[in-house]
């Protein structure tokens, strides 16, 4: 039986900024791992923890070294390694790159073999001579080395503890440009700052507590969340918890103490969005709401649970919060001078990929009026449409217009200038303070979302509308610049403008053809750029060298690309919502998703809803029969009169009810799937007693009609051939 220890390591180290504290514990505990993997040498359990002063790592039941092992070494074959019963020089020489005696050798199956002792090696020589090595290759930013060392890390290590401890406690002998690592510790930096001995792991976590630290990090996270709620509900209001926010807070204290504040009630005139943006953003504070309502008070984490330091703490966040919001404030009067219609002249000078803001602004306006023709038709049966929303209402086409005209007036604010993250949100209040209504208010303050994958969309018809033309422009021209995204580089997150462009529509339930409405952007901005500068470019070496025009805009390559791009990311896209890669795959396969994307997004519903049916892998079964067997070379139509039995009657009745129910233009889920699974029987019995392939020329030409009308339907939902049931 193997003798196991645990494995204890701490680096003690400078406060180590938040955002690198969890890349930095993962790519340790990593690289151990592989170590122990490399060598044989198992463990029960390894565990983690780190605080900005501490990285922790803690390996259970390690065995204390990995076991002896035989290895079988094969060498050159018999017909050159052996002549006359004699080994050859080949397999001597075989044997003495291996390290064996010739006595070692032997044949078998036609080959010249060896055989191997491997010594096990010691778990304790091993970490001894790794963890140096590990800790230089560790990532991190703005490295720093000790004096003259030449060990790099993310801030100065200050400490080392490094125990294996089974029935006695052992410090490993590891030298750290200087810094030798021991069995000592320490506790919080104000609370206890001495040293204290490590014996284990338990004893470790234990003196750790009673020394103010607070070592696990779902530990601090509970403690902030509890008293923050705390004393909101003391309020009767309640924290404005943001999980980032959370995550960052509690990487930069060991004991967390949630403190009370409050501010001037004169700042509750600057915009909600801007004072929480100040207080989580810039102040690292949570800021406390009633009834959905900035309230003058917020919360600082301290890391310092001393009631005699709270009320410097309390004092101390109060007064550094001041000066940021006067700046608001300031910049909100200066805005306030100019209306968002007289700040467009402005756009003018920002520059964007192709031309000006301005002329930006006005395609966004051109493609928005666009989009609301399309839509308008159908967009009263849209179950996504907000009561009072009617495209078909003039003051409303108009008020959305007139949106898309200003959604990027606020640019030239000094509040977006200071608070970038605010662009859109802030001119979406100052459209509420021109009093221009809610719908254009609304419409600017939404249409930079969704800004991430999984945000929320714009909860109005025109903030989407202004999102997608704002996307969807943005992509036309850097596509038509040649900045299209290559392997994983990309500098201008086209990417993320694609998947908010794509999820606005598929979950909005848009009938509309994206792939025109690319063609309209691309012929939009073509007609008011064309080729634009002409850049003459070396191509070639020597002989061969020679000078090229280039155009700066390629409004051809945008269309096909930005097109081939889409679909590209419908998967990712897709995925987010619906799991089940193999669905959303077969579903995207058929024809151009572009076209029918509202269709796609029904047919991928339509296919959930039937893999959870029991009858499924019969329905897959009867509907590839029915694939498979067509014959697309026959254009035929169906000839009712041709029928010769009951079930080509049968199959044919099925199919037209089907046909009926996927030629409505509906938005979501156009059939239930009882209706596809009544398919399978009609189907199985047609082809288990007709032949399709009749003597009767009439007949099989009918036949085959019938089943690729079947095929042609069927095509609709999905690539049946992918699916594996």
């Amino acid at each position: 039986m193997s003798v196991t220890c645990n494995f204890l390591l701490e680096f003690g180290v400078e406060e180590l900024p938040a955002r690198v504290l969890q890349p930095i514990s993962e790519h340790i505990k990593l690289s151990l791992e592989n170590l122990f993997k490399a060598n044989d040498l198992s463990y029960a359990e390894f565990s983690t923890a780190y605080t900005p002063r501490r990285l922790f790592f803690e390996v259970k039941d390690l065995v204390t070294a990995s076991s002896d092992k035989e290895l079988e070494i094969k060498g050159p074959p018999a017909t050159v390694a052996v002549k006359d019963g004699k080994f050859t020089q080949a397999a001597l020489g075989f044997a003495a790159k291996n390290g064996v005696a010739e006595s070692a050798l032997y044949v078998e199956n036609g080959y010249v073999y060896a055989k191997s002792l491997v010594k096990g090696v010691s778990t304790r020589e091993l970490l001894e001579t790794n963890i140096a090595r590990i800790i230089s290759e560790t990532p991190g930013e703005r490295f720093m080395r000790t004096a003259d060392g030449s060990l790099k890390f993310s801030r100065p290590l200050r400490w080392l503890v490094a125990l294996l401890v089974s029935t006695k406690r052992e410090v490993l002998n590891i030298d750290l440009d200087g810094l030798v690592s021991g069995s000592k510790s320490y506790g919080h930096r104000f609370l206890s700052p001495e040293a204290f001995e490590v014996e284990n792991g338990a004893q470790y976590r234990s003196e750790l507590k009673k020394r103010g630290v607070i070592l696990e990090l779902s530990e601090r996270k509970q403690i902030v969340k509890d008293k923050a709620n705390a004393l909101a509900a003391s309020l009767k209001a309640e924290v404005q918890i943001d999980e980032a926010l959370l995550e960052e807070v509690i990487n930069l204290i060991e004991n967390p103490e949630p403190i009370l504040c409050e501010f001037s009630e004169q700042f509750m005139k600057i915009p909600q969005q801007v004072l929480i943006t100040v207080m989580a953003k810039h102040q690292r504070y949570f800021p406390l709401l009633r009834d959905g309502k900035l309230i003058p008070n917020f919360i600082a984490v301290s890391n310092n649970p001393l009631a005699a330091a709270r009320a410097n703490i309390k004092s101390g966040n109060e007064k550094v919060i001041i000066p940021r919001f006067k700046d608001a404030e300031f910049f909100v009067e200066e805005d306030s001078k100019l209306s968002l219609s007289q700040r467009l002249p402005k756009l003018e000078k920002i520059n964007f990929q192709a031309g000006n803001m301005l002329q930006k602004s006005k395609r966004m306006q051109a493609i928005t009026k666009y989009m609301l023709g399309e839509l308008a038709s159908n967009y009263d049966a849209n179950p996504t449409r907000v009561d009072g929303e009617n495209l078909n209402d003039k003051k409303q086409v108009a008020a959305i217009l007139e949106a898309a005209s200003l959604a990027k007036a606020d640019l030239t604010s000094h509040l977006v200038f200071e608070f970038t993250e605010l662009q859109g949100e802030i001119g979406g209040v100052y459209a509420t303070r021109e009093g221009l209504g809610e719908t254009i208010s609304k419409a600017i303050g939404e249409h930079y979302m969704p800004r991430f994958a999984g945000d929320s969309l714009a909860s109005t018809i025109g903030g989407k509308i202004i999102s997608v033309a704002d996307r969807l422009d943005t992509l036309v021209c850097f596509f038509a610049a040649g900045k299209i995204p290559k392997g994983s580089a990309d500098p201008f997150a086209l990417r993320r403008q694609a998947n908010g462009l794509l999820e606005t529509i598929l979950h909005s339930h848009w009938i509309i053809n994206v792939d025109k409405l690319i063609d309209f952007a691309v012929d939009l901005a073509a007609a008011e750029f064309g080729t634009g500068r002409i850049f003459s470019k070396s191509r070639g070496s020597g002989e061969d060298k020679k000078t090229i025009e280039v155009p700066e805009f390629d409004w051809q390559l945008a269309r096909t690309s930005l097109k081939e791009f889409l679909v590209q990311r419908l998967p990712f896209v897709f995925e987010i919502s619906h799991k089940n890669t193999e669905i959303n795959k077969a579903v995207l396969e058929i024809g151009n998703p572009l076209v029918d994307l509202n269709r796609r997004h029904m047919m991928v519903h339509l296919m959930y809803n039937l893999r959870a049916r029991p009858e499924f892998p019969n329905l897959v079964e009867a509907i590839t029969r029915v694939v498979n067997i067509g014959d697309r070379s026959i254009g035929a139509k169906v000839a009712e009169k041709s029928f010769v039995t009951e079930h080509e009657k049968s199959v044919y009745a099925c199919f037209k009810h089907l046909d009926s129910i996927l030629a409505k233009p509906t938005y979501y889920e156009p059939l239930a799937e009882a209706e596809f699974l009544k398919a399978v029987e009609p189907v199985n019995k047609f082809f288990d007693n007709v032949l399709v392939n009749d003597k009767d020329e009439q007949v099989k030409v009918n036949r085959h009609a019938l089943v690729n009308y079947g095929a042609s339907l069927f095509e609709q939902v999905c690539a049946f051939k992918l699916l594996s049931v």
